[in-house]
């Protein structure tokens, strides 16, 4: 029989790391960033007192820290909004935790400087992007967040650049994040599992995938499901299971794409491949497109 876990639902009332977004309809073809997107400076007069000093106090850090280290490349630079992310996303129970989100902001400025996320744009990540292995569907799950869809049969380990792949999945994790009810809720993640076979599976890459997710870039996974693995994923999941805090396996689902629907906010947000009316390969091309057009004004 297919192996399935038997994880609790988190539930928003009792997990300190789950929040009540606003409902909200993700528009047939996403734009990244929306619109009607705040500046990061009315981000910031919103705040409270004790947020804002928060704020003042890890931009004074990474002020004065990032000249003492010498594997920080100059052109790392953090804005106003990625401060707002590293402190929404902070680790513990109590967000704009200094403490806590400074520790994680240098590490990711040392893995950006390391990797060169900090000069990824749509040009890098396209060819990778157009093998459809990782797409923002511009669907919700049933709580209101933004699902960013993975299909880990389109990357063979070993044949294919891992690097190339950390490039896109940091490259849409950040253009999610300009919207800010992502980067102050979080995202879900939907892994399409049909097709995969063990020649798509590979531990160090394993490893830096969940690593991502996880913490090295500042944006919170609220949901993470698997949906039809094959019948001896069984195997695979006692490899990554450690791979995992215990709060990521909390939020993490093993299920059979009949059971989608109850984790969505609705039919209308069911990709084509589980039989839904949502376009996965369209909205990969009309984001490239419009990643490509966004790039060609700031030129």
């Amino acid at each position: 029989s297919r192996f399935r876990t038997s994880l609790r639902n988190p539930d928003p009332h009792t997990d300190p790391d789950l929040s009540i977004p606003t409902q909200r309809m993700v528009p047939s073809t996403m734009k990244i960033p929306p619109a009607a997107e705040r500046s990061a400076a009315e981000q910031l007069e919103s705040l409270s007192p004790e947020h804002l000093k928060s704020f003042q106090d890890l931009k004074s850090f990474w002020e004065t820290e990032r000249k003492k280290h010498k594997d920080i490349n100059a052109e790392v630079v953090l804005d106003d909004c990625m401060l707002l992310r590293f402190l929404r996303a902070s680790p513990g129970v109590k967000k704009f935790n200094v403490s806590t989100a400074s520790k994680v902001m240098m590490k990711f400025a040392k893995w950006s400087t390391k990797s060169q996320f900090y000069s990824t744009d749509i040009d890098r990540v396209r060819q990778q992007l157009e093998t459809g292995c990782f797409v923002i569907p511009g669907c919700c799950s049933r709580d209101g967040h933004q699902f960013l869809y993975m299909k880990p049969s389109k990357f063979t380990p070993g044949k294919e650049d891992l690097q190339e792949l950390l490039h896109s999945l940091v490259y849409l994790m950040d253009c999610m994040a300009q919207d800010e009810q992502n980067a102050t809720e979080g995202i879900a993640f939907m892994a399409d599992m049909q097709d995969w076979k063990m020649s798509n599976f590979g531990v160090k890459y394993a490893k830096a995938f969940f690593d991502t997710l996880q913490g090295r870039y500042p944006l919170r996974v609220r949901m993470f499901l698997i949906v039809d693995p094959p019948s001896w994923f069984e195997s695979v999941w006692k490899l990554i299971r450690p791979m995992m805090s215990n709060d990521f396996v909390a939020k993490t689902h093993i299920i059979h794409r009949e059971e989608l629907e109850a984790f969505v906010m609705g039919p209308e947000h069911v990709p084509d491949a589980f039989g839904g009316p949502i376009d996965v390969n369209a909205q990969l091309q009309a984001f490239i497109v419009e990643r490509s057009k966004l790039k060609g004004c700031a030129q």
